[in-house]
């Protein structure tokens, strides 16, 4: 049988017990998230977690070769299985995947894999100009498993647009809105594909003509065109090539000339 040194079994069991722990060190850090500029909150979390989920990988095994009484290692092995879950549930990997500043309000949007669900979800927060004083906006669960969006935080006036591999997802102002409806496919024009989307939920439906770069789906634009209908079954988004125009019907009506900057 292997011998361990008394020196190694001190510390595998001081590692053991330190992983207990962490779960406490994790909340308290969230308690006085206040002190700390959420980007630099998310980042230091980011790396705790992650330093956390190996130290508790590597203590497991070692638990073996430490120092405690059998029963107290088959006690120990049995409160881990609790603490990665917690671990795990407190979803450590959220990270920020697009910001701007609007009338020195930041706003950003983060990436968060949450295990439980296997989805990731994207949050949407709104910041004080040191970001100390933060409140969630708007979460989205736009994808299922590790899959992630290219993302986009776009300004038109006070508004704020989400933009999610090239599609409009919400507007964030003075009236949010929920846009998950592309009412007709998008027409290419130059470098950029032009896209009508409508909100969901409301009544009017608001209906707006952004668009896109078609090779990066970034670059994200909104168009100066809203319109209010309670049906959107009838509109039709054309280009006219030689013209170099968009055009948008309604009920075989034309009223709406976008043209693009030469």
């Amino acid at each position: 049988m292997i011998k361990i040194p008394a020196s190694i079994q001190k510390t595998i069991n001081v590692l053991t017990l330190f992983v207990f722990t962490l779960p406490v060190i994790v909340i308290v850090l969230k308690n006085y998230r206040y002190l700390i500029p959420l980007p630099i909150f998310l980042d230091i979390l980011s790396k705790i977690m992650s330093v956390i989920l190996i130290t508790s990988c590597l203590s497991l095994p070692l638990l073996l070769f430490s120092s405690i009484k059998v029963l107290g290692k088959l006690i120990t092995g049995i409160l881990y299985a609790p603490v990665c879950v917690f671990l795990l549930l407190l979803q450590p990997n959220e990270y920020i995947t697009s910001s701007l500043t609007i009338d020195e309000r930041n706003i950003h949007l983060t990436n968060n894999f949450i295990f439980p669900d296997a989805n990731t979800v994207y949050h949407l927060y709104e910041c004080n100009s040191n970001d100390l004083e933060c409140k969630e906006i708007k979460d989205f669960f736009l994808s299922s498993g590790f899959n992630s969006f290219s993302t986009e935080l776009v300004a038109d006036g006070n508004d704020v647009y989400v933009f999610a591999n090239g599609y409009l997802k919400y507007t964030y102002g003075k009236v949010s809105r929920i846009f998950d409806i592309t009412l007709v496919d998008p027409v290419s024009l130059g470098s950029y594909d032009y896209f009508i989307a409508a909100s969901k939920y409301t009544d009017p439906e608001i209906i707006v003509l952004y668009r896109v770069n078609s090779v990066t789906l970034t670059n994200a634009e909104v168009l100066p065109f809203q319109y209010a209908t309670s049906s959107y079954s009838n509109i039709e988004l054309k280009i006219d090539e030689e013209a170099n125009k968009i055009l948008i019907y309604v009920d075989n009506k034309l009223i709406y000339i976008y043209v693009p900057a030469s």
